[in-house]
């Protein structure tokens, strides 16, 4: 019965701490401008890319093949209207480091990495390919940044049961797994595939879209907590709400301690402590009695030794 409502309460403890890291996780970031700043930068960046290839596509010569062909391609020293595309990269690298710099403080490493990302999409745009082949310095920077945005739902983890999915370990484990699988896809279509350029695209734009979707999980993870059911009833009282979900004749009883642990753990100051037990059942069903007189020696006042009520 003592566990009864020891384990009613720590769950209840759980959930309220859960809801307030939540409600909090987003107000330690800069404030509310940069949280609005965050997300849109983070809409930019997939509109950027997908909206910059769809514009210099349409202007390169018959013989070209978004299939086939890389998207950095459209910015290469071959490509007609180069610039649309590098634009565009650069335009991407500025958004991650808008969304990163305006995430809230407690996601450095994420920010970290999305910088890192960020800056390999402009080391990309300033390194163009030549009109064949490629340069190592091209190939660096699109290396690291296709692994650093493939790997940066991993460090968005978090703790905290009234988080998103998706912000806890799981959630963001499984989606740095489809990352690393589309990644997979992608390196096996630069040896040889006939279906690169649309990898790409694929990837590009499911892995640039995340930082969206993690953004507004972090603004929705912050919405005002309700607490209106964790307040106790005016005709109630906490004991009775533990009580409601027990079994028939389960006792539920109340410890009213004003004591400090290290206090109770000595047992005594300047002479023996006293705990006040009130309940509803059986004297000898209370928490604590003897139990706490064994446990932590300490005796336990009923409310009926009083003439108290046992509420």
């Amino acid at each position: 019965m003592a566990s009864l409502s020891s384990e009613a309460a720590g769950a209840r403890q759980a959930r309220l701490t859960g809801e307030l890291i939540a409600s909090r996780a987003w107000s330690a970031g800069p404030g509310p401008a940069a949280a609005r700043w965050a997300v849109a930068s983070a809409a930019l960046s997939p509109v950027a890319t997908i909206g910059g290839w769809l514009v210099a596509e349409a202007l390169q010569p018959p013989s070209y093949s978004p299939l086939r062909s890389t998207i950095s391609g459209l910015a290469g020293l071959g490509a007609t209207d180069r610039w649309i595309m590098t634009l565009a990269l650069l335009v991407v690298g500025a958004c991650y480091f808008a969304t990163a710099a305006c995430l809230p403080a407690v996601w450095v490493p994420a920010r970290i990495v999305l910088m890192v990302a960020g800056l390999s999409s402009i080391g990309i745009a300033l390194s163009p390919e030549p009109a064949r082949g490629s340069t190592p310095q091209h190939l660096a920077w699109t290396s690291l940044g296709a692994v650093a945005i493939t790997v940066w739902p991993a460090f968005t983890a978090r703790q905290g049961p009234s988080l998103p999915p998706i912000l806890q370990a799981r959630g963001a484990a499984g989606v740095t797994a489809v990352f690393l699988a589309l990644l997979a896809w992608l390196i096996f279509e630069t040896q040889g595939g006939g279906a690169l350029g649309l990898a790409e695209r694929l990837v590009s734009a499911v892995e640039e879209t995340w930082p969206l979707v993690v953004t507004l999980a972090l603004r929705y993870a912050a919405e005002p907590a309700d607490f209106t059911e964790h307040v106790t009833p005016d005709d109630s009282s906490a004991v009775q709400e533990i009580a409601k979900p027990a079994r028939a004749g389960a006792h539920v009883g109340k410890a009213f301690n004003t004591l400090l642990p290290s206090v109770l753990a000595v047992g005594q100051v300047d002479g023996p402590l006293d705990l006040f037990i009130a309940g509803d059942g059986d004297a000898e069903a209370l928490p604590g009695g003897r139990a706490n007189e064994e446990v932590v020696g300490v005796g336990a006042l009923r409310g009926d030794e009083f003439g108290r009520n046992r509420n």
